[in-house]
C-alpha cells in the first residue's frame, strides 16, 4: 500500500518535548560490599529510575556527548532531562522512556551518537512520538487494506499497515536508514471499521499512541 502523502505543519522539538509531572522515579537501594563497595540494584518494571538516567547519560558521555540527548550544558542536564521525561503521566510515554534510555545506555558509541540509529532507532521514535505527541493521519480504507501513520516531521514515522488477515508496524527514518517492520498482530477485520477504531487498533499493535491531527475548522 502506498503511503499517504500529507504535508503537516508541525515542528518538533525533542528535547523539551517532556513536561514535569510530580518527583522523579526513585533511584534503586544500593548495596555495601564487604569491600565497602557500593553497587546498585538494576532498574526492574515500567518505571524508570534516576539510576537508569545515570548510567545512560554516562555512557553517552563516554561516546564523545554528541547525542541528542547529551545537551550541551552536560551529565547533569542529560539526566534531568531523562528523569523529567519519566514524568509524563502517560503509559505509553513512561514505557517510551526506559526503552530509549535502557538502549541509550546499553548501544554501541556508533548507535547513540547524534539521532540515535540502529539498535537505538525504534526506540527513538517510540519516545518521540509517544512523549511528543507527533500527529497521526490515515487513508481510505480499500477492501481490506488500511493504514494509518503517527508521523514526527522531518525525523521519523510509524506506519501502521494492514493487508488482508495481517497488520504490522514499520519505523521509516527520514535520515535515509533501512525501515524496520518491529511488530504485527491479525488484522480482524479492522480495515472494515471507522477511522477511530483504525487508530485504536494501531495503538494496540504498535503499543505507541496514534492521535489523529486536527486540521482545524
Amino acid at each position: 500500500m502506498t503511503r499517504p502523502r500529507i504535508i503537516i505543519l508541525a515542528f518538533l522539538l525533542v528535547l523539551a518535548a517532556c513536561p514535569a509531572k510530580d518527583s522523579p522515579g526513585e533511584s534503586a537501594d544500593d548495596e555495601t560490599t564487604a569491600a565497602g563497595e557500593t553497587t546498585s540494584a538494576p532498574t526492574t518494571g515500567d518505571e524508570p529510575s534516576s539510576l537508569l538516567c545515570q548510567q545512560a547519560c554516562a555512557h553517552l558521555e563516554a561516546c564523545g556527548g554528541d547525542s541528542i540527548y547529551f545537551t550541551t550544558l552536560g551529565l547533569g542536564a542529560c539526566v534531568s532531562l531523562c528523569e523529567r521525561a519519566t514524568l509524563m503521566d502517560t503509559d505509553f510515554c513512561r514505557s517510551a522512556v526506559v526503552d530509549l534510555y535502557t538502549c541509550l545506555r546499553d548501544a554501541s558509541c556508533e548507535e547513540v551518537g547524534g539521532v540515535p540509529s540502529g539498535a537505538c532507532s525504534v526506540p527513538n521514535a517510540d519516545y518521540s512520538i509517544s512523549c511528543a505527541g507527533c500527529p497521526a493521519y490515515s487513508d481510505e480504507p480499500e477492501g481490506d487494506e488500511c493504514a494509518a501513520t503517527a508521523d514526527c516531521v522531518h525525523a521519523h514515522a510509524v506506519d501502521f499497515e494492514c493487508v488482508g488477515d495481517t497488520c504490522r508496524c514499520i519505523y521509516y527514518s527520514y535520515a535515509d536508514e533501512p525501515s524496520v517492520e518491529f511488530a504485527n498482530c491479525p488484522a480482524a477485520d479492522v480495515c472494515a471499521a471507522d477511522g477511530a477504531a483504525i487508530y485504536a487498533a494501531a495503538e494496540a499493535c504498535c503499543d505507541m499512541p496514534f492521535v489523529p491531527y486536527d486540521l482545524g475548522p
